[in-house]
C-alpha cells in the first residue's frame, strides 16, 4: 500500500520550436523515485506542445525551463 506521497520534483524540460519535446529531467528530486518518474511522465504524455509562435521561432529553435510541481495528500468528499 502506497501512503503519504507528497513531494515536489522540479523537472528541466526542453521542448524545439515544432513543440517536440527534447528532453525531461529531474532536476531536483522530491526524494520519492515514484513522485520523480510520474512528474517525467505528465510531461511526456502532454507532449506535444503547441508550435512557437513565428517572433519567437525567429529567434530561438529550443527552449528550456524549469517546471516544479507539487504533489499533495487532499481529501476529497465522496457523495
Amino acid at each position: 500500500r502506497l501512503e503519504n506521497l507528497t513531494g515536489s520534483p522540479t523537472l528541466l524540460v526542453r521542448i524545439d520550436e515544432n513543440g517536440g519535446l527534447l528532453s525531461a529531467t529531474v532536476s531536483k528530486s522530491s526524494g520519492s523515485t515514484i513522485l520523480d518518474l510520474a512528474s517525467v511522465d505528465i510531461i511526456r504524455r502532454a507532449s506535444p506542445f503547441n508550435e512557437f509562435p513565428a517572433p519567437m521561432a525567429s529567434e530561438y529553435d529550443t527552449v528550456a525551463f524549469e517546471y516544479k510541481f507539487l504533489f499533495t495528500e487532499q481529501l476529497v468528499q465522496r457523495d
